[in-house]
């Protein structure tokens, strides 16, 4: 259970910085969105889910290279900070997603979407992540709660998608 706490507040860390983005871009979103420039606006969130990605797969790879040193800085123990190491591994999949369903949501509230982001939102938590967490917990173990988020992550990017993507549709129809 240590190894499972370090590792989800190691793995905050990059989902911090998506957030970041988030705020940072929200205000560019909500302007073009008022001004009804909405090509410029779907650039603005295209640019900022990239940016995501990328940053993403940095932290993505620098947590899948250096995990054992990682956890060992939290936890000098060997056989938790190896099974930390594992643990970490597996949860930094699900950065990228997470970033990306993230900046979506930010993106549909700087629109004035609060509605569709609030069901996303509660569909990533409470229709999918803790039912999951207790399945996978049962039927897996304590790696089936660290490949939930993954698995949260991997349903809820086309249903994200497919909602700002009907959003933006029905704007252009205006």
């Amino acid at each position: 259970m240590a190894a499972y706490g370090i590792v989800k507040r190691i793995d905050q860390l990059p989902l911090n910085v998506s957030m970041g983005l988030c705020q940072g871009f929200m205000p560019l979103v909500g302007y073009n969105f008022a001004a009804g420039n909405y090509r410029r606006m779907r650039r603005v969130s295209v640019f900022s889910w990239k940016t995501a990605l990328v940053m993403s797969a940095c932290f993505v790879a620098c947590f899948a290279v250096f995990a054992p040193q990682i956890l060992h800085l939290f936890i000098p123990e060997a056989q938790t900070s190896a099974l930390g190491a594992q643990f970490l591994r597996i949860a930094c999949l699900a950065v990228p997603l997470t970033s990306v369903n993230f900046l979506i949501s930010y993106t549909l509230q700087a629109m004035g979407k609060g509605a569709q982001s609030a069901v996303l939102t509660f569909s990533r938590q409470g229709l999918l992540n803790i039912p999951l967490l207790i399945l996978m917990n049962v039927t897996i173990g304590l790696y089936g709660m660290i490949w939930t988020q993954l698995a949260v992550e991997v349903i809820m990017l086309p249903v994200s998608l497919g909602m700002y993507a009907h959003t933006f549709k029905g704007l252009k129809e205006n």
